[in-house]
């Protein structure tokens, strides 16, 4: 038998993969690599049929998986492929995501009777790649087996010495490259990379090679047929006893497709947004000019109403009121997303903020014959936003809170100092909202059941361009509901790092 290149046995002594060797019908546990058992929580397996071993995978489509490529005697390559497994003991099953690769594995005769499993948990990228080539153990396995598992990883990977020469790439990398190992070798790979970005490439691996930082960044590689494709880069130290950099160890995944949807989505957004946007915009203006003549009629300028004619009045004004709000819910929102929405910050006293709510909800209170309590709010608190998108945000909580109240309820604001926090809080004693329902309805065109009796009104929009909102300024949205007992709703703003008498920053504060 051959003597393996050592570089290729210190490579899978500390490769960031699990590999697993199955044997058999009943796919016997032959062999397993220390990644392999920390994948399964490092329960007993070898030795052991895999469903034996790990009986979880029942009828998760791994073991059919395994059939086909036994059958067939081609290779299965799977990315990003989700898994149920019972990590620790007494605990429930855990949802893992890996890459993996499974191998038919040939005897002697040619027969396929086994399969060679290699691949990468992917669940926690950024903490796995790193942990799994530092820590991985070394595998013993039969050349045979351990140049396919090099060819078979379902990305271009490569190891360099500790100053970043490069000495070696798998097979998939001159595939995709059509180089030889001649012209790759050392620096050879600045080649097949774009000029444009190569700068920054060399900029980023001289500095993870001086300072032992690994190295991360997506740039493009040409391919054999002249094709520029993006490649998510990963570059880690391999690191001996003592702590000292032996060698590099750097994998390229293609993220061209991911990346091509990403625009993709970006620019249909991007459209969808500014459709409505100017759907928004152009309704609006009909809108207006229904309600400026339901108001010449409302002043009997073309004539008296009687009372039947005012109370007609009175109601194509109410669904004008409620279709403008809808339409400019709709054009912030889509503003919003697209990052249009301008903010004015400056320091806001709380009192004043609070005082102004009432009014712009009484019409509402008074039909829904809800009333409102504002508790009394220290003059000295100060909290820093933009005025207006405030006032918006706090009527648009009270109209909620309404919408939620039973007749003759209550609502109740306040407003506290939380460390370097000012909090503002609406408080019904409505139907409340389920626990599992808390952070949906903070999602756009998602609107809750009310109960009967209840139209929905809106579609949806509030509480998401509220949140936002408050997050533009620096700020937060949160709730806190029990269904039967009511809301919370707290608008949480940054505050004045100090606080003192009002009166002094009169000047510098609107409203006061």
């Amino acid at each position: 038998m051959q003597t393996f290149h050592p570089d290729i046995e210190e490579l899978f002594r500390q490769a960031p993969i699990f590999f697993t060797v199955l044997r058999g019908p009943t796919y016997v546990v032959e062999r397993a690599n220390e990644a392999s058992l920390q994948l399964v929580g490092h329960r007993d397996i070898l030795g052991k049929p895999l469903l034996e071993a790990l009986p979880e995978l029942a009828g998760q489509g791994f073991v059919e998986l395994l059939d086909e490529v036994i059958n067939t005697g081609k290779p299965f390559i799977a990315r990003g492929m989700a898994a149920s497994l019972e990590r620790s003991a007494g605990a429930p099953p855990e949802d893992v995501w890996v890459d993996f690769v499974y191998q038919p594995l040939r005897a002697a005769n040619g027969t396929v009777d086994g399969v060679i499993v290699v691949g990468t948990d992917v669940t926690k990228q950024f903490v796995a790649v790193r942990e799994a080539e530092t820590r991985a153990r070394a595998l013993a396995a039969s050349e045979e087996q351990l140049v396919t598992a090099v060819n078979s990883i379902p990305t271009l990977a490569w190891m360099a010495n500790a100053d970043g020469w490069i000495f070696w790439y798998n097979a998939r990398w001159y595939q995709y490259t059509g180089t030889t190992p001649e012209a790759m070798e050392g620096w050879g790979w600045q080649s097949v990379h774009d000029p444009e970005i190569l700068p920054s490439v060399l900029e980023r691996w001289t500095l993870s090679i001086a300072t032992g930082e690994p190295f991360e960044m997506e740039f493009p590689l040409r391919s054999s047929s002249g094709e520029f494709r993006w490649f998510l880069t990963r570059v880690s130290p391999l690191f001996d006893a003592d702590g000292k950099i032996i060698r590099w160890f750097g994998t390229n995944t293609d993220v061209h497709i991911q990346r091509e949807a990403a625009d993709a989505a970006q620019a249909a957004n991007q459209a969808k947004s500014s459709f409505l946007a100017a759907m928004s915009h152009e309704t609006r203006q009909p809108i207006n000019a229904t309600l400026g003549f339901v108001e010449v009629l409302e002043m009997e300028l073309y004539g008296p109403l009687n009372e039947e004619q005012k109370k007609a009045l009175a109601r194509i004004r109410l669904n004008q009121e409620q279709l403008r709000t809808v339409v400019t819910d709709v054009l912030t929102f889509a503003r919003l997303e697209v990052g249009q929405v301008q903010l004015e910050p400056e320091m806001l006293r709380c009192h004043d903020l609070l005082a102004d709510i009432p009014s712009l909800t009484e019409p509402q209170m008074a039909a829904r014959q809800v009333s409102m309590r504002v508790e009394p709010c220290d003059e000295t608190l100060i909290a820093r936003g933009d005025r207006n998108r405030v006032l918006q945000i706090c009527t648009n909580l009270v109209t909620n809170a309404l919408r939620a109240s039973e007749k003759g309820g209550a609502i109740t604001m306040r407003c506290r100092a939380r460390d370097e926090w000012v909090d503002i809080d609406v408080e019904d004693a409505g139907i409340g909202i389920p626990a599992d329902k808390l952070e949906q309805i903070f999602a756009p065109f998602v609107q809750l059941d009310r109960g009967l009796n209840r139209p929905r009104e809106g579609v949806g929009l509030g509480l998401a361009i509220s949140r936002d909102l408050a997050r533009a300024m620096g700020g937060e949205l949160t709730v806190k509901s029990a269904v039967g007992k009511g809301s919370t709703f707290t608008l949480s703003l940054q505050g004045s790092s100090t606080r003192g008498d009002a009166t002094a920053r009169d000047s510098k504060l609107r409203g006061a």
